[in-house]
């Protein structure tokens, strides 16, 4: 009998180093995979932003919309990754929002320079993006921001900026909407450094969080019901 419980003994020995490795092994291919799909994903990302502020002549914004997108962009993938994995996932940014039904946030940032760059990002779940970006309906994204905030925000920039799809949507990829199940997010931006304008549309695939973004101030958010 004791000679019995010491082979198991051994043997549990043996192989528990093998099955810590294995496990070890499989975290750090899981880690490299999500960090690959990150990546490439906000590479993606970086081209549509990029081809739209060109066609606007706003590329020195592009890391203003850096700085708002790819935090949700990292939040999506993560997330998706601890589900299918089953591990857990520390959120690192303190302030965010569930808006099942989409909505609109403003806030003041800094990014590289661009202090109190003022930003309007409207988030539209699939009924109102179907309405407003594939049927084109003739409500303008000022009426959206005052219909929700109950007013346009503070200076002259982006709140006398009309959103104009006819024009943006050159340059935006409707594919990257229709891979975010037809959820779209709208931001305006506006630099009070130098005046310079910009609006960009793209997909919401971390659908329905709102992240803010860490040197965020002034934040005003309305949910849409």
């Amino acid at each position: 009998m004791k000679v019995k419980f010491k082979m198991i003994v051994i043997a549990i020995l043996f192989l528990m180093p093998v099955h810590v490795f294995a496990s070890n092994q499989d975290n750090a291919d899981y880690e490299k995979q999500m960090i690959d799909e990150i990546e490439i994903e906000k590479e993606k990302e970086r081209e549509n932003i990029l081809k739209q502020l060109e066609e606007q002549d706003a590329v020195e914004m592009l890391d203003v919309y850096e700085e708002i997108i790819y935090p949700e962009i990292e939040d999506s993938i993560r997330t998706k990754y601890a589900i299918k994995y089953g591990v857990k996932y520390i959120k690192p940014y303190s302030q965010s929002y569930i808006a099942p039904k989409g909505g609109v946030v403003s806030y003041l940032n800094t990014v590289n320079g661009y202090e109190s760059t003022e930003a309007i990002v409207t988030y539209l779940d699939k009924p109102k993006t179907i309405d407003f970006v594939f049927e084109w309906t003739s409500f303008s994204m000022g009426d959206i921001v005052k219909a929700t905030l109950g007013y346009l925000p503070r200076t002259g920039g982006v709140s006398s900026f009309l959103f104009n799809l006819e024009s943006i949507s050159k340059g935006m990829s409707i594919t990257n909407i229709n891979n975010c199940g037809r959820h779209a997010k709208i931001i305006n931006t506006y630099s009070r450094i130098d005046g310079t304008t910009a609006s960009v549309v793209t997909g919401w695939c971390n659908r329905y969080n709102i992240i803010i973004p860490q040197n965020a101030s002034d934040v005003n958010y309305t949910e849409f019901k």
